[in-house]
């Protein structure tokens, strides 16, 4: 199953940071597109630069009528005023996702909670199959959190080389912490 870019997903995989980074520049640049987009029709010359070569008139609210002839002065306003609506929009749908992504960490510990709770409830046997079939880095995490006799079990379970893998990743504890 692909992931698409464009989905915000909570499995520890996709939450590294490099791949948060990845998704948060997708949005900011399908936002700034749209907004430059939008605002590119109703700025003379934006819209002149975009129809350089073609005969398309410019759009209606550059180019009155001219029995309605706006001054100057009115129409800036009024571009500033369609300009300040969709910079507000755009500050909404920012702060709506930064809030979003703030609950990541959360649903994140809550799904590794019943990870754990899972795997101490398992056979020693199972438990050191399954976490030896999983990526490392989340094996470990579950292991850290395991009630310490069944992840010790589970870990004389498994092969020595994977026991001996997964003992030195849960001894560098700098792969754990948050970066902000």
């Amino acid at each position: 199953m692909s992931k698409k870019p464009w989905t915000i997903c909570i499995c520890p995989e996709c939450q590294k940071p490099e791949k948060r980074f990845q998704v948060l520049s997708l949005i900011a640049c399908l936002t700034l597109t749209f907004l430059f987009l939008s605002v590119s029709a109703s700025v003379p010359f934006i819209a002149g630069a975009q129809n350089s070569g073609s005969e398309t008139p410019a759009p209606a609210a550059v180019n009155p009528p001219a029995g309605n002839t706006l001054s100057e002065e009115e129409r800036l306003k009024a571009l500033q005023a369609d300009i300040d609506k969709k910079i507000t929009t755009y500050n909404d749908i920012l702060t709506r996702l930064e809030e979003l992504l703030s609950k990541v960490p959360e649903a994140e510990a809550a799904r590794l909670k019943t990870l754990v709770k899972a795997y101490d409830a398992m056979s020693t046997e199972d438990a050191a199959r399954n976490l030896s079939e999983i990526d490392e880095d989340l094996a470990v995490k579950i292991l850290l959190k395991m009630n310490s006799r069944k992840a010790g079990a589970a870990m004389g379970q498994m092969e020595v080389k994977k026991a001996a893998s997964l003992t030195e990743k849960m001894s560098t504890i700098t792969k754990f912490l948050p970066v902000k």
